[in-house]
């Protein structure tokens, strides 16, 4: 994995594409990550974990955790498809280092690792160029990896005001349960929380912090009781057209803000109150787009996907759950007071430059 693991180690050309369209990705998979790295990327955690312990060894891990092949190590994990199962697979480091708390900070690098993973996961295998794009700008300020590694990719977006300092205590994972973590630990608490047969898109505590309401694309919300962990007997089923690309949500209104409509013939996209954080360099993300789309269709976040999306549906960025709320859109004209977040996309590389997010 030393040798072997390398930043875009499948050459993939745009930010702007998911991964299901990238002409020829499974025979370039197959042969970047040939079966001895495809092996080692998956399973080196059962080996480390079968192994009495060892200072050296340890020492290895570290070295791991703190280089930036970590990242490449995700981005191989996504494009063999094997990015959940290092959730699981985490999990064996700290049980490898119970007892030398010395490595101490190896174990919560460990457990740093999972939630990225846990709130990212999904969207890297949609398209994994934003694993660097949107996935590390928007980790929580105190994370491990996000202190260690933000000045290593500098041309990404960053979030200027209201970015998260933790980890949510709440989150969905990749599947149709919710979790509760402790956040001062990073530990789960209890069991997950199940009742959805679909993927979950939305959770939030209610403002006394005694009930977690959660939606799902099964059409649902559930009202949930965190200390019995019980859901409400009777789901309440959603108007999907209401979360449609038709009917953005406009969050309330909250310091006085003026906006600009994120308009394509503006040729600037802005996602913050300060004119100093708009992305300039759009030709190549607004290419072929008609004329009358470019005065009338602007960009704007689905609160669904959590993508910002182009013309012809490429790509911008990805936002996570939990920074959607209150997070400013083209049709943001007065937020009272100042309290989403805020981006500054003046030195994001994007499309055929995405790899200039990373410094040489």
């Amino acid at each position: 994995m030393e040798h072997g693991l390398r930043f875009n180690i499948c050459g993939l050309k745009s930010s702007y594409a998911p991964n299901s369209e990238v002409s020829g990705l499974r025979e370039r998979v197959q042969t970047c990550i040939p079966p001895h790295l495809s092996y080692s990327s998956r399973f080196w955690t059962s080996h480390v974990r079968a192994t009495a312990f060892d200072k050296e060894l340890a020492k290895e891990v570290k070295l791991l955790f703190d280089h930036e092949r970590v990242f490449f190590w995700l981005e191989s994990l996504a494009l063999i498809n094997a990015l959940s199962g290092a959730v699981p697979a985490l999990s064996l480091i700290p049980q490898w280092l119970k007892g030398h708390s010395e490595f101490k900070d190896i174990s919560s690098t460990a457990m740093d690792i999972q939630r990225f993973i846990q709130i990212f996961g999904g969207m890297i295998l949609h398209s994994t160029p934003h694993l660097y794009i949107s996935a590390l700008p928007f980790s929580p300020a105190n994370s491990p990896l996000s202190r260690q590694f933000s000045a290593r990719f500098p041309n990404t977006l960053r979030v200027a005001f209201g970015r998260d300092m933790n980890w949510p205590a709440v989150q969905t994972v990749l599947d149709s349960t919710v979790r509760l973590w402790d956040a001062a630990t990073g530990q789960p608490v209890g069991e997950p929380l199940r009742g959805h047969t679909d993927s979950v898109s939305s959770v939030s505590f209610s403002p006394d912090g005694t009930r977690i309401v959660t939606g799902s694309y099964d059409k649902t919300v559930r009202l949930w009781d965190p200390v019995m962990r019980q859901p409400s007997p009777q789901p309440t089923e959603s108007d999907r057209s209401a979360f449609s690309d038709e009917h953005p949500i406009i969050y309330p209104i909250e310091s006085t803000t003026t906006m600009t409509r994120n308009t394509w013939n503006n040729h600037f996209i802005s996602f913050s109150s300060n004119s100093i954080h708009v992305l300039r360099n759009t030709s190549e993300l607004t290419e072929g787009a008609s004329h009358d789309d470019c005065d009338s269709i602007p960009f704007f976040l689905n609160s669904d996907s959590g993508w910002v999306v182009g013309p012809k549906h490429r790509l911008l960025f990805w936002v996570p759950p939990a920074s959607r709320h209150h997070f400013y859109n083209p049709w943001t004209v007065l937020v009272i007071p100042r309290g989403g977040p805020e981006l500054d996309l003046s030195r994001m590389a994007h499309g055929q430059y995405w790899q200039k997010c990373r410094e040489e």
